[in-house]
């Protein structure tokens, strides 16, 4: 389960460097699960779904590798486009990470208490993956979060809620990084990565600006470009999930 989850999430850029293409098959998981205790992971949600994508890989081995998953009980479809369905993901991750650890309450509460916010975050999120190539739709992200069952906590906030270091720069900094190479004006997601900071114990961020500019250590004085250093980078920092849009 932990190669799984590293490969399905880590940036496929990085992949490809490291593994020859027709290796690598980003794809992307929804369910909510917590690990209990060594080798034990506790599956919170009614659904277990991962949708896959095979533009450089075999696309029978895909197709096999998506049988297997049905086979064990897991909803499994190809999809077409990379982009697009690591963008769909992160449409609704960022948001229901951000907003449900900033918070405190699960995701019915961020869908009725913070529904405002909720829909600009949403929106920010979509209109950096429209900039990167995807075609995001923010009413259907909305959606998402009208369907989930209201209890559902994120990740991000259990670990919070266990004093755990944060998947911040994971996912808030890839929303920024994203957001700055772009272009695209993401002040609500540049707020809640601001307020997370202290609690995140994954480094130092630089979220002036509408745009939420991050960076890694330091604030450099003469730059607030997003850098960091390989030998400081936690292992978690490498759950980007969402594909390179320079």
């Amino acid at each position: 389960l932990s190669e799984l989850r590293t490969a399905v999430l880590i940036h496929p850029a990085l992949l490809r460097e490291r593994y020859r293409s027709e290796q690598v098959a980003p794809a992307v998981i929804r369910v909510e699960s917590t690990r209990t205790a060594p080798g034990v992971i506790e599956h919170g949600s009614p659904f277990a779904e991962v949708d896959l994508t095979a533009e450089t890989a075999p696309r029978a081995r895909v197709e096999s590798f998506a049988g297997a998953l049905e086979w064990a009980g897991v909803r499994a479809r190809l999809q077409e486009g990379e982009s697009a369905t690591l963008w769909a993901k992160m449409s609704f991750l960022a948001p229901f990470a951000l907003l449900t650890t900033r918070h405190g309450v699960p995701v019915g509460d961020v869908r009725t208490s913070y529904r405002e916010e909720l829909a600009a975050l949403v929106e920010e999120t979509a209109a950096v993956g429209r900039a990167c190539g995807a075609p995001i739709d923010p009413a259907t992200a909305l959606a998402r979060y009208d369907a989930f069952p209201a209890a559902t906590k994120s990740s991000m906030q259990r670990d919070a809620e266990a004093g755990r270091a944060l998947e911040l720069d994971a996912i808030g900094g890839a929303l920024l990084r994203a957001a700055e190479r772009t272009g695209v004006p993401v002040p609500v997601a540049g707020e809640l990565v601001r307020r997370l900071t202290p609690i995140a114990g994954t480094g130092t961020w630089d979220t002036s600006g509408c745009r939420g500019r991050t960076s890694w250590g330091s604030p450099s004085p003469k730059s607030s470009s997003w850098s960091f250093s390989p030998s400081r980078r936690p292992v978690n920092s490498m759950r980007t999930g969402v594909p390179d849009c320079s």
